[in-house]
């Protein structure tokens, strides 16, 4: 998935009030950010604000200011009197130009994301959800998967999950790059991968006429556990790193 890039003006995360009452710059300068799309969490909340994206810069995670508020209950404010934005603090003030108002007392930095009582920050480290699935491909990636839900089909009704160590033709594609090809056994198929004119066969599957008939069930061919879910097939994944497949 490509990445949207992002490119904001020095100040723009500080919000319209900021910018409108900040001098005007000969030449501001500019930074190149990319869309973070890593699901971030915060009180158990996740953030969802597409409209004001959290962003990454030189492997740095940025959240608007003008969302510090809503996501920690800090609040920020322009001190126009100091030409300044103030995060937390305290004061005290009247009604009028140059006047702020007290905001609360200082947070906490987070060390990690989700920490409550605290606020996130540029350098806030923010933890990967481990992917549930195999070597790093998450069980929502096969087809059959997606079509199951699109078909609305009810959850014991799922197809064999990676996680659950059963891996689709089709992810056994994606992830090995393999491909049947016509075997010189004429009772065989070949599982090979590499380009045509030098595949490399790395297994030969006897598929039975009971097998290829039917459309589910479970079956072992060649001494690999097989499990047909409406007509596709399912390897196991354990035979199959046995048999230098995977």
């Amino acid at each position: 998935m490509k990445k949207t890039i992002l490119t904001l003006t020095l100040g723009m995360l500080i919000g319209a009030a900021a910018t409108a009452a900040s001098p005007a710059y000969g030449a501001a300068k500019q930074y190149v950010l990319t869309l973070f799309e890593k699901p971030v969490i915060v009180n158990g909340t996740k953030y969802t604000d597409a409209a004001n994206p959290i962003l990454n810069y030189n492997g740095r995670t940025y959240i608007p200011l003008a969302k510090i508020g809503d996501l920690t209950g800090v609040q920020y404010k322009w001190n126009a009197a100091k030409n300044q934005v103030e995060i937390g603090g305290s004061g005290s003030s009247s009604s009028g130009s140059g006047s702020s108002s007290d905001i609360g007392t200082p947070a906490t930095p987070c060390e990690s994301a989700g920490q409550k009582g605290c606020t996130l920050n540029p350098d806030t480290p923010i933890e990967e959800p481990a992917v549930v699935g195999y070597k790093g491909h998450a069980d929502s990636e096969d087809p059959s998967y997606q079509m199951a839900i699109a078909m609305g089909r009810a959850a014991d009704d799922y197809p064999p999950l990676m996680s659950q160590g059963w891996i689709s033709e089709a992810m056994l594609e994606e992830i090995a790059g393999t491909r049947y090809a016509k075997s010189k056994d004429e009772a065989g198929v070949d599982l090979v991968t590499g380009p045509t004119w030098n595949a490399k066969v790395l297994f030969t599957f006897h598929f039975t006429e009971d097998f290829s008939k039917s459309s589910d069930g479970e079956f072992i061919v060649d001494g690999i556990h097989v499990i047909k879910y409406y007509g596709n097939v399912f390897f196991k994944i354990g035979d199959l790193e046995t048999a230098k497949i995977l």
